[in-house]
C-alpha cells in the first residue's frame, strides 16, 4: 500500500505540472491526435461506443423518437463508466420520458466534448419544434454549457434552423462549474474507467488515449482557461438552468485538520508546500461545505436562482454505490419534479 508520503509526493508533482496546464494541455492533445491518426481502427472504434443511446437498448446511433414522448438527454462527468443514471435512467423511463444517453471521451477536452455533443443532437432528426431536456452530471454539465453557449457551435442558430431541438432546461447535479481543486491531484480515476470498459468488452488497448488523454482535468482546474471563457459567456435567454449540489462530505473538517497536522509533524520539509495544497482542498470539502469531489461554491452559477442541495456525495446524491439497494438517491426525485411540465409532447409534430 502506498504511504501517506507517497501520495502527497504525487500530489505536489501533479500540483507543479499544474502551474503550466494549457502547456501540458497542447502537450497531450498533440499526442492523441498522433495516436488517433495512426490507429487504423481509432474511428471505428469512436463511432461504436461514442453518441446518443436510447436506453435501455444502449445501441449508439438513438433517433429523435416519433410517439409523443418527452425527451430527456443524459450527459454524464469524468471518469465515468456509466454507472451513474443507474436509478436516474430507469426513473425516467417509468416516469414515461424518452431516455437518451449520450456517451463521449470523456477525458479529452471539454470543448471537443460538446461538439461531439452537437454532432450527436444534429442527428437525431428531431422534428422542427422539438423540445428536450438535458440532465447532467458534474463535469457533463460544463460539457451541456459548451454546447448551449459556443459560438462555433451555434446552438441558438441550429435550434432556429431545426437543426437541434429546443433545449428548455438544463438540471445540473454535482457540476464544478468554477472548477475542482481535485483535478489537480487525479491520478487512478481514469485507470478504473478504462480497467472497467476493457472488461465490459468495450476495451482497446489504446482506449485511454481514445478517451482522452487528460485534457479534461486540465480544463476543470479552478480559473482554467476553458472555464473563464465559458464562464463569461451567456446563456439562451429560454434556457431554464436548475442546479443540484450535495453538502454531504465523507471528510470531516476534524479529521482534515488531525491528518494535516500529523503530516507536517511527520513529512520533511520538501512536502510541506504540498501538505498545504492538501490541507486546503480538505478544508474546502469538508463539512457540508462540498460534496467530496465539488465545493458548494462551485455549484452556484451566476444569473441561476434555482439552487437545490441534497444531502449525499457527489455519486450518491445521483446513483446507489451498492447495485443491489433499494435507496432513492435524494436528487432522483429532485430532477422529475423539475422537469414535471417542463416538456411538451412534441414527438408528433
Amino acid at each position: 500500500m502506498l504511504s501517506v508520503g507517497a501520495l502527497l509526493l504525487a500530489a505536489g508533482i501533479l500540483y507543479l505540472r499544474s502551474l503550466v496546464p494549457e502547456v501540458e494541455k497542447e502537450i497531450r492533445g498533440e499526442i492523441r491526435e498522433f495516436v488517433l491518426t495512426h490507429t487504423p481502427d481509432a474511428g471505428a472504434y469512436i463511432d461504436q461506443h461514442y453518441g446518443i443511446r436510447l436506453y435501455p437498448d444502449g445501441k449508439v446511433g438513438a433517433r429523435y423518437p416519433h410517439s409523443g414522448e418527452r425527451s430527456v438527454v443524459l450527459v454524464h462527468g469524468l471518469d465515468d463508466p456509466g454507472k451513474v443514471w443507474m436509478n436516474l435512467a430507469p426513473a425516467l423511463h417509468e416516469a414515461g420520458y424518452s431516455v437518451l444517453d449520450f456517451q463521449y471521451p470523456n477525458d479529452q477536452p471539454i470543448r471537443s466534448s460538446a461538439e461531439l455533443l452537437g454532432e450527436s443532437m444534429g442527428s437525431l432528426e428531431a422534428p422542427v419544434g422539438s423540445e428536450i431536456a438535458i440532465v447532467a452530471h458534474s463535469m457533463g454539465g460544463l460539457v451541456s454549457r459548451e454546447f448551449l453557449t459556443s459560438p462555433e457551435i451555434g446552438y441558438m442558430a441550429g435550434r432556429d434552423s431545426g437543426r437541434y431541438p429546443k433545449v428548455v432546461i438544463l438540471v445540473q447535479v454535482g457540476t464544478p462549474n468554477h472548477g475542482s481543486a481535485l483535478a489537480r491531484f487525479r491520478l487512478f480515476t481514469e485507470f478504473r474507467d478504462q480497467w472497467q470498459s476493457f472488461f465490459k468488452e468495450r476495451g482497446h488497448v489504446l482506449g485511454a488515449v481514445f478517451d482522452g488523454v487528460g485534457e479534461a482535468g486540465i480544463d476543470l482546474i479552478p480559473k482554467s482557461r476553458f472555464l473563464l471563457e465559458l464562464n463569461a459567456r451567456p446563456h439562451p435567454p429560454d434556457l431554464k438552468i436548475i442546479s443540484i449540489a450535495g453538502i454531504a462530505s465523507p471528510v470531516s473538517r476534524e479529521s482534515a485538520e488531525e491528518a494535516v497536522a500529523k503530516w507536517h509533524q511527520t513529512l520533511p520539509d520538501g512536502a510541506q508546500p504540498a501538505v498545504e495544497k492538501m490541507g486546503e482542498l480538505l478544508a474546502g470539502l469538508s463539512d457540508g461545505v462540498g460534496d467530496g469531489a465539488v465545493t458548494l461554491a462551485s455549484t452556484r452559477l451566476e444569473g441561476v436562482a434555482t439552487h437545490l442541495t441534497v444531502e449525499g456525495t457527489h455519486l450518491s446524491m445521483i446513483r446507489n454505490i451498492d447495485p443491489a439497494s433499494t435507496r432513492l438517491p435524494p436528487a432522483v426525485p429532485i430532477v422529475l419534479e423539475q422537469l414535471k411540465g417542463v416538456l411538451v409532447n412534441s414527438g408528433n409534430q
